[in-house]
C-alpha cells in the first residue's frame, strides 16, 4: 500500500494541483482536505482523495484524520497555502512526522513578530513599526518617514499591501497663510490619512530637506497605479497659499 502524504488546502494558483500529481509521480497517494472542493480548479482531474471538513477548526481535522485515515500509513502533512501553515505544523508534530515547529511558524506567519525576532537578533532589515490603532499613524509616520509599505501582520499575496507617500511640499518660499481642501481630500476613496504640519504664521521653504515638508498624504489602493492616481489627486487638492495661492507638488 502507497504512504499518504496529506495536503491541507491549496493556493489557487494552480501549483497546489502540480503538488498532488507530483506526489503520485514520487509513489505517494495524495489525501487532499478542504472545507470547499470547488474552489480547487483542475482537483478532480488529479484523481487523488478529497476529504471535506471545517480546515479552520484543527480539532475537525483531527478528526477526520484520525476517522479516515490509517496513522500509520501517513508519511506526511503539508500544505502549499501559507494560511495552514501553523495547522500543518501542529498536525505533523502531533503525528510525530517531519516539519517545521509550530512555534516557529506562529512567529513567521505573523510579520510584526518576524521583525520583533529579527531585532532581537541584531538581523538588519529596514525601519519598521508595528500599528495596533489608526491614532498611532502620525507618529509613526514622523519615527519611519516616507514613503513606507504598511500591509496587514497575517494575511499573504500582496493582500492590502500598501505603498504610502505623498510628501506636501510648498512652491515658494514664504509665510503661510492658510491651507484648503484638507477636509475634502479625507473624504476621497482610498485616501487613509492627511496630516498637515504647518500651520497659519509659519514661515515655509522650497523643499531643502525633510523639516521643510508641510505634511503628508497616506493613500491605498487595490494596485499601485490606482494608489499612486489617488495619492497624486489628493495632493493635488491640497492648496497652500504663501503670499499668493500655491498648489503643493507632490514627490
Amino acid at each position: 500500500m502507497k504512504k499518504l502524504l496529506l495536503f491541507v488546502e491549496s493556493n489557487t494558483t494552480g501549483t497546489g494541483m502540480i503538488a498532488l500529481k507530483k506526489a503520485q509521480e514520487r509513489g505517494f497517494s495524495p489525501v487532499f482536505l478542504t472545507s470547499k472542493p470547488e474552489r480547487y480548479a483542475g482537483l478532480a482531474e488529479t484523481g487523488c482523495r478529497v476529504l471535506v471538513c471545517d480546515t479552520n477548526s484543527l480539532d475537525a481535522l483531527r478528526t477526520t484524520i484520525k476517522k479516515e485515515l490509517p496513522a500509520d500509513q501517513i508519511a506526511g502533512i503539508m500544505t502549499t497555502s501559507e494560511f495552514y501553515l501553523v495547522t500543518v505544523a501542529t498536525l505533523a508534530e502531533e503525528y510525530g512526522l517531519p516539519g517545521n515547529p509550530p512555534e516557529a511558524m506562529l512567529v513567521c506567519r505573523n510579520k510584526a513578530q518576524t521583525r520583533l525576532r529579527l531585532a532581537k537578533a541584531n538581523v538588519a532589515q529596514p525601519r519598521f513599526a508595528i500599528i495596533r490603532k489608526a491614532k498611532e499613524i502620525p507618529e509613526t509616520v514622523k519615527a519611519i518617514g516616507l514613503p513606507c509599505v504598511v500591509k496587514p501582520t497575517d494575511d499573504s499575496g500582496s493582500n492590502d499591501v500598501k505603498l504610502c507617500s505623498g510628501f506636501l511640499l510648498s512652491g515658494k518660499e514664504g509665510t503661510l497663510q492658510k491651507v484648503e481642501g484638507v477636509e475634502e481630500v479625507r473624504s476621497m476613496p482610498g485616501i487613509r490619512n492627511v496630516t498637515i504640519s504647518a500651520r497659519a504664521g509659519d514661515r515655509v521653504y522650497i523643499p531643502q530637506n525633510a523639516y521643510h515638508r508641510l505634511g503628508y498624504v497616506i493613500a491605498s489602493g487595490g494596485t499601485y497605479a490606482q494608489t499612486e492616481y489617488r495619492l497624486k489627486e489628493a495632493v493635488d487638492n491640497i492648496v497652500f497659499t504663501v503670499k499668493e495661492q500655491v498648489e503643493a507638488s507632490w514627490r
